[in-house]
């Protein structure tokens, strides 16, 4: 399943990243692989709105969250049918590997 996650980088739809009037706080460029980033959106923001961050559409892989308790990897990737396990961000601080096949943007909001 991992392979699946990383190998793969499929084109995402015309998603809205930001909330309508959000100001866009930081752009954070991402180099070719695995980025270990701070998110900035409130718990319970559904992990497609941070992909849809990401810029160039289609240059995300994978998103990656480490859950402690359970001792293991939350995986979010936007290959169409892929089983999700990362669906929404957990605290306002979320740590994640943003992983992308090129170089590219996140748009983190205020």
């Amino acid at each position: 399943m991992k392979q699946l996650l990383i190998a793969a980088a499929f084109a995402l739809g015309p998603l809205s990243a930001l909330a309508p009037g959000a100001a866009v706080a930081d752009q954070v460029a991402l180099s070719p692989g695995c980025n270990n980033e701070v998110l900035s959106w409130p718990a319970g923001t559904p992990i497609a709105t941070v992909a849809a961050a990401i810029q160039p559409a289609g240059a995300l892989e994978s998103i990656w969250r480490f859950d402690n308790a359970a001792g293991g990897w939350l995986a979010y990737t936007p290959a169409p049918g892929a089983p999700n396990s990362y669906t929404a961000t957990v605290g306002s601080l979320d740590t994640v590997f943003l992983c992308v096949a090129q170089a590219a943007t996140l748009d983190r909001p205020d």
